[in-house]
């Protein structure tokens, strides 16, 4: 047994994995998230897969991430030694925490990759929860800057038509998977290295049946094909909220409501889909592609293909 790194599967029956980095459990197992702490008493300030360019050991604590140079970190220690002076440094706080109580905090992600005018997934708001509860639905009042902001994002992606039609917009606050999407971000953006954009808003429509799976695990690949599998066999995220809208994708329930989740979606690197891909095809020898789309041009289709890269931040019910 790897004494740093232990991991065990959300879904389904246990299951873990030992000996590697997390960064290293994606390609094991990847279509389910993992909790990179289950049943460990892995210290909580560490950096899954990156070790200080200094000293070569293990990254605890306060990251220290060069701006200049592609894939260069130091700890605390060696930074403070003066090492690397010629550069400044971007500080990343550890991407883990232990699960949430009363009396704590997760920490802010890091920043990374192009400014897309997203801002960082924050969880200053988040509510405690309850013993036994993985999540918490919170409903945002018409007056808070959140509720706008999610208004004016269905307005600027061909969702105007819709505004008018919101009845509900509630925040999803899913802790355990918050950490394993920013443990996958912080993973893609240390293999991408700065300026490149690795995130995306994007929407999906869905039935009421799957509502509290989605809360409560994520988006689940096991159940593609329900609607298309035209670009592969993933799950399927559109670039405009009207076309998530269609009763296609968000059939309204008995009570003529619909539901469409606006996501943050990992995309990474993409190629163009194809019907009968099980996961994206090569970008390099070593290295796959993050995601596919419908066109590689213009692409309006985003799959993907492990659940770990997604986090539905809001879900938004409307009148049919």
């Amino acid at each position: 047994m790897h004494p740093r790194w232990t991991g065990g599967c959300f879904n389904g029956p246990p299951r873990g994995f030992s000996g590697a980095p997390p960064g290293a459990w994606f390609g094991h197992h990847g279509g389910h998230p993992f909790d990179p702490f289950h049943n460990s008493p892995v210290q909580p300030d560490a950096h899954p897969g990156v070790s200080c360019d200094g000293c070569k050991r293990p990254m605890v604590g306060v990251r220290h991430k060069c701006t200049v140079c592609p894939n260069y970190d130091l700890c605390s220690g060696c930074k403070g030694q003066g090492i690397h002076g010629h550069h400044a440094m971007h500080d990343i706080q550890p991407p883990f925490g232990r699960y949430p109580s009363q009396s704590t905090t997760l920490p802010q992600p890091s920043n990374g990759g192009v400014d897309m005018g997203y801002g960082e997934l924050s969880t200053a708001k988040w509510a405690p929860l309850q013993q036994g509860v993985p999540f918490n639905r919170c409903p945002l009042s018409t007056a808070e800057t959140e509720y706008q902001d999610v208004i004016q994002r269905m307005n600027s992606t061909g969702g105007g038509a819709w505004t008018s039609k919101v009845l509900q917009i509630c925040r999803i606050e899913n802790h355990r998977m918050f950490r394993v999407y920013r443990s996958c971000k912080d993973e893609m953006e240390r293999e991408h290295g700065p300026g490149f954009q690795n995130e995306r808003i994007l929407w999906h429509g869905t039935s009421a049946d799957v509502l509290d799976n989605i809360y409560r695990g994520g988006f689940n690949r096991s159940y593609c094909g329900k609607n298309a599998t035209a670009y592969g066999d993933g799950v399927y995220f559109a670039t405009s909220l009207s076309y998530s809208a269609s009763s296609t994708y968000s059939p309204p329930d008995s009570n003529g409501q619909k539901y469409i989740f606006q996501c943050r979606v990992l995309t990474g690197h993409f190629a163009q889909g194809q019907s009968g891909l099980k996961e994206p095809p090569m970008r390099t020898a070593e290295l796959r592609y993050d995601s596919v789309v419908d066109n590689t041009s213009n692409p309006t289709m985003f799959v993907i293909f492990k659940d770990m890269q997604v986090y539905p931040e809001y879900v938004i019910t409307l009148a049919a």
